[in-house]
């Protein structure tokens, strides 16, 4: 029994016994199937070489091993669910690997989920019939135990559970019969309102074109591309890799309160917002 390369990496594991039962291991971060919690295991790094050493899953018992056990929480709950591809947009927006703690996971809060690498960023409001509980606290939940979930559900998943506790600094996910529970990541998130045009003095929209695609090549290694801002004389200077993400979800109508404060712009429907920070050299 190989353990899957695509479904391995640094900070997490996955494995499987006989009968395609499978846990995922991230500190404390375990992931199973609810309908067979009775048999699954979270197996770490050394009992897997183990696993791939002699293709047997009884030999994990030589390195180390760790039943699977779901705590009961009684203190106050934040439970949200959201819509995956809304899930998905918010991850573009995390850092993979950052000092910022902040920058590695998405904030969810009664009121909406936050996602920022501290240039650019995305703000998804949340309805209130998604919400349920009476913690009024919101948290921090890693983008790698996300990220985990979402490769484990089933395809053609369309929403994601979310559960927060606050006090014990822990969260649940649900996603069909796919269970998750994580930490938190410890620490408050930055007050991002105050990077909102205050008010609105320019407007201009933005696409991603060929020419832009051309522009990115010359750009070199620091990859800034410049911006032409209806209504004005200058130009703004963007990391292009950014403006492209942020473009690719966002209708394209940007929003300024100087060219060089962010910019705002949002989805179609209005329910999401972004904001890219210009580059300052």
């Amino acid at each position: 029994m190989k353990i899957p390369t695509k479904f391995t990496s640094s900070k997490w594991t996955i494995a499987t016994d006989g009968l395609a039962h499978w846990v995922a291991r991230n500190h404390r971060m375990t992931i199973g199937n609810t309908t067979c919690f009775s048999t699954l295991s979270v197996v770490t790094d050394r009992a897997v070489k183990e696993l791939n050493k002699q293709d047997k899953l009884e030999l994990a018992e030589h390195g180390d091993m760790y039943g699977l056990e779901l705590r009961e929480h009684a203190g106050p709950r934040l439970s949200v669910i959201l819509a995956i591809k809304d899930v998905k947009t918010l991850l573009d927006f995390c850092h993979n690997d950052d000092v910022r703690y902040y920058a590695t996971g998405v904030y969810i809060t009664r009121e909406y989920a936050v996602a920022t690498n501290a240039l650019t960023l995305c703000k998804l409001d949340i309805r209130p019939e998604q919400v349920t509980g009476t913690c009024e606290t919101g948290a921090i939940v890693p983008r790698v135990f996300i990220e985990t979930m979402l490769k484990a559900a089933p395809k053609g998943s369309e929403s994601i559970s979310i559960d927060i506790y606050p006090d014990d600094g822990v969260v649940h996910a649900l996603i069909d019969s796919i269970f998750g529970e994580s930490q938190t990541i410890a620490g408050p998130f930055p007050p991002f309102e105050a990077a909102l045009p205050g008010r609105i003095n320019i407007t201009s929209e933005m696409t991603w074109t060929t020419d832009t695609d051309r522009e990115m090549t010359k750009a070199g290694k620091n990859g800034v591309i410049h911006a032409s801002a209806v209504g004005s004389d200058q130009d703004v200077r963007y990391d292009g890799n950014l403006l492209k993400t942020v473009l690719k979800h966002s209708d394209g109508k940007f929003c300024f309160e100087a060219l060089y404060r962010p910019a705002l712009t949002q989805t179609a429907d209005g329910r999401m917002i972004f904001i890219i920070g210009p580059c300052k050299f």
